[in-house]
């Protein structure tokens, strides 16, 4: 078997059901609430937030006198 028929077998198997495409949908609006709220300022990006090691160490050393 190739590859196209193996995808033509898997899509004769399987079908989509209305509540799969309702979750899809319930999704898409929460990614588009998310996005709003980035650009108002009210959340951020998810991700490593944390300062890089050259941003959060000074390389100059300075002495309380």
């Amino acid at each position: 078997m190739n590859i196209t028929e193996n995808i033509e077998e898997v899509l004769r198997n399987n079908t989509i059901k209305a509540e799969d495409v309702s979750k899809v949908k319930e999704y898409l609006e929460a990614s588009k609430i998310y996005d709003s709220l980035i650009e108002s300022g009210m959340a951020t990006k998810r991700g490593n937030n944390l300062l890089s090691r050259d941003k959060a160490y000074s390389p100059s050393i300075r002495f309380n006198v």
